[in-house]
């Protein structure tokens, strides 16, 4: 029953290290291939037990449960085929690429077959090596494949605060309560047990796990290091066409169809794709795309749905209102950064399932103390034209913060005009717009957004382009909605301090007239201009689990396991290499001076060693009774050179002759076989153990340890 309990506090330090991976998976999906791990490997000690004869094929039918129970579990809950074909190809996509299927998605992960099967995988081979560690006898390397799947998880995401004191602490209790069990059910026999290296072993990694926890909770808002940091996602598509280029060709044909839909709850508009690039002459979008994953926020208040129907688009790109929270139908890869939705094969007819979050933000709805967000998106354009700087300068004069974003967006509105009809202005680069805020001043939305863009970066506001579709007012005869061409638009988003991005409108109303005199901008004293402006991470398609965005120090579960792992290796290289070297330099020290020390220092050095391989109570024995022991330790061929040691101490000590030059040489070839005979019967482990002990460098049994 002791052994059973062991093996079961192993295996939960195992568990610890995969419920680690829950900011990935999400706890509910690592629940589950952790059970059936520790299912299968308990399942099979019991059949082991039951039968001895299956002892020696025992990691291999655990490996073979385990495998197959994982197997069933992507095959009833993640949607694999239950066919022989379709479970083999899952299974080896885990094994090449499931590492990089976990880091190809946003967090948490959807139940990807090969995702699961992967870190199912790591969970069963760790335990396989736990179980056959502690089944020959090492409780304290058992351990290890435990406190290695906890660094592997902390590789993909760091775990801080309360998650790694938690986790911590629980490592150390199992670790520890395993160990010491171990320990204390160790059969004693001839050789009596020593003190086993495994305890300053566990002492130093406990220390070095609280430090851990202590410096987990230390860094808790700090921004923590994850292996997606350093991993190339794909890119979004280069020959995909710029739905802001096309902007002026929908216009030109209003009634065409673009796509059709039907929500529980209005939406304003609809997103297609956001631009946060701009090289002067084109507005591109940047970031890495991974595909969408888990919906963290399911149940949330202010979920809304709708079911959508493409039929004019012909792009990769997925409109969508709000803040996407999940996407069924269709699989698309997601911008983390700016949150476009983008088909891998084309969204021609597609049909699909939207999920999001409404942001209530207007630029009303915001005070006017609220500052922007310096950051890339509020660089200078590169060579813009003196005269757009000259218009940046006119339209916010003093102003800072929100309300020169309001004050940008008010000239633009009573200074120019849309353009309607048939001859509509195309193009956003350096000379279109200086045409247009200088000369016509008329435009369609691609213009005022692209133009309202640029010159906020020119007075130092984060800017970026979101063009999409503004939604229906009014729905069809059967409740849906049908947007059309007529509906395509381009609008700019400032990114506001505690909020984020924010759109604003400068497009005018049809009809709008310009003014003759530019309306002088209101001068708001109550900004905070001067505050130093605050970071908060932009609006995504899929809430990830990550650390909280900061620019204090970054703390690395991992980087600190990396120095755990620098710790226990050094000190379980330095603990016995000094412990060697101590030995040696004893010997050395004790073969040194006359013949009589030498005999003396070889005797010593005999009982030194029975001391090391556990023989208790020789320190007040002769060389006489310790070659007469009845526990039969010595061999006649031992006890025989053990008689010619206590001859030569017996000259040594008490004859009234002179002591013989080479009775000292005599004398420590004669330890030297006795030592040898001792080890020779002894299994290795117990003669490693011998070798490492520290129990006789304690006494100072010769003036000296």
């Amino acid at each position: 029953m002791r052994q059973r309990w062991t093996l079961v506090t192993t295996l939960l330090t195992v568990a610890i290290g995969g419920a680690l991976f829950f900011p990935v998976f999400t706890i509910a999906v690592v629940v589950l291939p952790i059970g059936v791990v520790l299912g299968a490997v308990l399942i099979t000690d019991e059949l082991v037990s039951a039968r001895r004869a299956l002892a020696a094929w025992r990691p291999l039918v655990a490996g073979l449960l385990g495998t197959g129970g994982l197997l069933a579990l992507v095959s009833l809950r993640h949607g694999t085929e239950r066919t022989p074909s379709a479970l083999s190809a899952a299974l080896r996509d885990a094994l090449v690429d499931g590492w990089r299927r976990v880091l190809d998605f946003t967090w948490p992960v959807r139940p990807d077959p090969a995702a699961i099967l992967f870190l199912g995988l790591v969970l069963l081979l760790a335990s396989l090596v736990a179980a056959e560690l502690l089944r020959h006898h090492r409780p304290l390397a058992a351990q290890l494949p435990g406190l290695a799947v906890m660094l592997f998880a902390q590789v993909y995401v760091a775990a801080l605060g309360l998650a790694a004191i938690a986790a911590g602490l629980a490592y150390c209790l199992l670790a520890g309560v395993t160990v010491l069990r171990a320990e204390r059910r160790s059969p004693a026999g001839p050789v009596a047990p020593q003190r086993s290296p495994a305890r300053p072993l566990l002492m130093t990694m406990t220390a070095v796990v609280a430090a851990t926890v202590v410096a987990g909770t230390a860094f808790a808002s700090a921004d923590p290091y994850s292996l997606r940091d350093d991993y190339q996602a794909a890119r979004h598509p280069a020959t995909a066409a710029n739905p802001l280029d096309q902007l002026g060709d929908r216009l030109t044909s209003p009634d065409q169809e673009v796509f059709d839909y039907r929500a529980d709850a209005a939406t304003d508009r609809w997103a297609q794709v956001v631009l946060d690039a701009f090289d002067g002459s084109r507005w591109s979008t940047s970031g890495e795309l991974r595909w969408l994953g888990a919906p963290v926020d399911g149940a949330a208040a202010g979920r809304r749905t709708a079911s959508v129907r493409i039929t004019g688009l012909d792009g990769p790109w997925l409109p969508a209102p709000g803040v996407v929270v999940e996407v069924t139908g269709v699989q698309p890869m997601v911008s983390a950064s700016t949150g476009t939705l983008v088909a891998e094969s084309g969204v021609g007819g597609a049909t699909y399932q939207v999920a999001w979050r409404d942001l209530l933000i207007t630029p009303t709805s915001i005070a006017d103390s609220t500052g922007v967000i310096t950051g890339p998106e509020a660089l200078t354009p590169p060579g813009i034209p003196p005269a757009l700087q000259e218009i940046a300068v006119e339209a916010v004069g003093p102003l800072r913060g929100v309300a020169a974003a309001r004050a940008l967006q008010t000239y633009l509105r009573t200074h120019n005009q849309l353009a309607t009809g048939k001859d509509l202005p195309t193009g956003h680069g350096y000379a279109q717009l200086e045409h247009f805020l200088t000369r016509s001043h008329r435009g369609t939305s691609e213009q005022f957004a692209t133009a309202y863009a640029v010159l906020a970066r020119a007075v130092g506001l984060p800017t970026r382009l979101v063009v999409g579709f503004r939604a229906p007012a009014q729905a069809e005869g059967d409740g849906g909605y049908v947007v059309r061409n007529a509906d395509a638009l381009a609008w700019p988003q400032v990114r506001v301090a505690g909020v984020g991005w924010v759109g604003f409108d400068p497009t005018p109303e049809t009809g709008a007239k310009p003014t003759t005199k530019p309306a002088e901008p209101e001068v708001e004293p109550s900004l905070d201009a001067a505050l130093p402006p605050v970071e908060t991470p932009a609006p995504v398609a899929s809430p990830e689990a990550t650390g909280s965005a900061g620019d204090g120090p970054r703390f690395c579960f991992s980087c600190l396991g990396v120095a755990l792992g620098g710790v226990l290796l050094g000190g379980g290289l330095a603990w016995p290499l000094s412990t060697l070297i101590r030995k040696r330099l004893r010997a050395r020290r004790r073969r040194s001076g006359d013949s009589r020390a030498m005999v003396v220092g070889a005797w010593h050095e005999v009982r030194d060693g029975f001391t090391d391989h556990g023989v208790g109570q020789v320190r007040g024995l002769t060389p006489r009774d310790l070659s007469r022991r009845p526990d039969g330790l010595l061999d006649a061929e031992a006890s025989a050179e053990l008689d010619k040691l206590r001859a030569a101490l017996d000259r040594a000590c008490w004859s009234v002759e002179p002591v013989p030059p080479g009775l000292g040489d005599q004398a420590w070839q004669a330890a030297g076989a006795v030592l040898r005979r001792l080890s020779r019967g002894v299994r290795l482990r117990r003669r490693l153990r011998a070798a490492l002990s520290t129990a006789s460098l304690r006494y100072r049994s010769d003036g000296g340890a």
